[in-house]
């Protein structure tokens, strides 16, 4: 696949702001904090509101892509995309 220039990307993600603006839903980064109850649990443990989706996790230089196998970090700066109630929610059980 051939590397995607930044005008494209600019362009698909105008597109998904604009879908996620008209659905309710939103894209929000959280940082884990240490006294969430989450720090050092596997992404399946979690029991995040069912439209809430962890796309990605910044640790410190690193870009993670996450499975249900990625354990949480302190620190770690979470990508969160669903409707917006549910990214509130989750947001606020990463963050305690």
């Amino acid at each position: 696949m051939p590397k995607r220039d930044l005008a494209t990307i600019r362009t698909d993600l105008e597109e998904l702001l604009r879908d996620l603006v008209e659905h309710d839903s939103e894209l929000r980064h959280v940082d884990v904090s240490a006294e969430s109850g989450l720090v050092g649990k596997h992404l399946r443990e979690m029991r995040l509101p069912k439209d809430a989706l962890i796309i990605s996790i910044r640790r410190g230089r690193d870009l993670l892509i996450p499975d249900g196998a990625t354990v949480l970090a302190e620190g770690d700066r979470v990508t969160l995309i669903g409707r917006r109630g549910d990214v509130e929610k989750a947001g606020e059980q990463l963050a305690e």
